[in-house]
């Protein structure tokens, strides 16, 4: 969703601080070609147009680079890891369960409900979207009241180019604010959820995690499905893609910072790994690290 709102590119990438390594310009191409496919039914193209992770702020093909290499890959290896933080850090007060892909047409809460004891807080539903949206969450988390969070995992990689083309270990912590540009994706997953809130697990190779709650803003997602409908037509029609002169995007990117800014982090200094000598990194991902 990040992509497709122009939250990679210049000069939105500037006014929401994202860091130089992961602004593109062309990003938004890139996502009206996977709207363009998936509209025409042909979901198959979505993924012959290469390796697509927006957790990892890289819609790239991997192989770019070693840095980016690593980052997927790290990502990828040290998911888990985050969630075991996540319940570390919840305690026994919260459930931290499985969940795969949801879609806003079929809400995964309304399923579930029965089984989990799941209470129902009324729901303000935002204007239909025309593009197909979906979420992934990494897990859904059930508070004894039966209200549900989506929680998603973001591992800092500690690896950095050299500029011998090489690799470095640099850990350099969690987060110590929400990024801005994550904002998408989180209100993406609790609308398709239904969820309360989402909660954002920073996760450290070494230096502990930071945790961001974030509720549910009914008027931020309506805005967003608004304009991620303005994309999905304009790339359908391949009209230009630049959201300058819509109405109410500069207002759209305040509230973006907005909301980031309002989160307040919860430390988790010592994050559990399954033993005191256990690897940081998969063993057939290694080389990915090569000459570190």
């Amino acid at each position: 969703a990040a992509a497709a709102l122009g939250f990679f590119e210049s000069p939105v990438a500037t006014v929401l601080g994202v860091p130089a390594s992961l602004v593109e310009e062309g990003r938004r191409c890139a996502a009206a070609e996977r709207a363009r496919a998936s509209s025409d039914g042909a979901l198959e193209a979505v993924f012959a147009l290469g390796a697509y992770d927006d957790e990892d702020d890289d819609s790239r093909p991997v192989g770019a680079s070693g840095a980016k290499r690593a980052r997927l890959a790290w990502g990828k290896a040290q998911e888990a890891v985050g969630i075991a933080a996540a319940i570390d850090l919840l305690g026994p007060d919260a459930t931290v369960a499985e969940v795969g892909m949801c879609v806003p047409e079929a809400p995964c809460l309304d399923a579930l409900r029965a089984w989990w004891g799941l209470s129902s807080p009324p729901r303000v539903e935002p204007a239909p979207c025309g593009a197909r949206l979906g979420a992934s969450p990494d897990a859904l988390i059930v508070s004894p009241d039966g209200s549900v969070d989506v929680l998603e995992v973001k591992s800092v990689c500690p690896f950095v180019s050299r500029r011998n083309g090489r690799l470095a270990w640099r850990d350099r912590g969690p987060a110590a604010s929400l990024p801005p540009w994550l904002m998408p994706q989180l209100m993406l997953a609790v609308h398709c959820v239904g969820a309360r809130a989402a909660l954002l697990a920073s996760v450290s190779a070494t230096r502990g995690a930071t945790f961001f709650r974030v509720p549910r803003d009914d008027a931020y997602v309506a805005a967003m499905l608004a304009f991620l409908d303005h994309f999905a037509q304009r790339a359908r029609d391949r009209l230009p893609l630049d959201f300058a002169s819509v109405a109410d995007y500069d207002a759209f990117l305040s509230d973006t910072v907005r909301l980031a800014r309002a989160a307040k982090p919860r430390r988790l200094p010592v994050v559990r790994r399954p033993r005191d000598d256990a690897t940081l990194f998969f063993d057939d991902l290694l080389h990915l690290a090569d000459n570190v």
